[in-house]
């Protein structure tokens, strides 16, 4: 999904749902379910790119639709806080991998440098051989 489809779609279409649970009965911790719900749905559908941008469009339409914010500010922070600890174990992960990428590469070009070895020396061997024989 790109962002102007996220703009075009997410928004009017998270925005009926709110007013369709609205319509329901639903109360506002429902509802705050639902929206959850939307914003893990619509990131899956955009492989998991955007989620950022995707919240904020489903944030303004719970908002027009309930009136009030989606989070209050505790739960903004514990979801910062969440998120900044995601991504430095995220960015821990990768660097561990990209450490373990190099050392399997260093080893395959060690491997690769010793079978050459091996195959030159095995050469000369029989190059030997042959000039022995001679």
């Amino acid at each position: 999904m790109r962002q102007k489809w996220i703009e075009k779609n997410v928004f009017s279409e998270a925005r009926k749902d709110f007013q369709r649970s609205k319509d329901a009965g639903s109360n506002v911790e429902q509802a705050k379910n639902l929206a959850d719900t939307l914003i893990t749905t619509y990131t899956k559908k955009n492989d998991g790119n955007n989620r950022e941008f995707i919240q904020l469009e489903i944030e303004q339409a719970f908002y027009e639709t309930y009136g009030q914010p989606l989070y209050t500010d505790n739960e903004r922070a514990q979801l910062y806080d969440a998120t900044m600890r995601n991504t430095q174990h995220n960015e821990e992960d990768l660097k561990k991998r990209i450490d373990q990428a190099k050392q399997d590469a260093a080893q395959a070009v060690e491997q690769h440098r010793q079978n050459n070895l091996i195959m030159l020396l095995s050469e000369l061997k029989s190059d030997l051989q042959y000039l022995k024989s001679k």
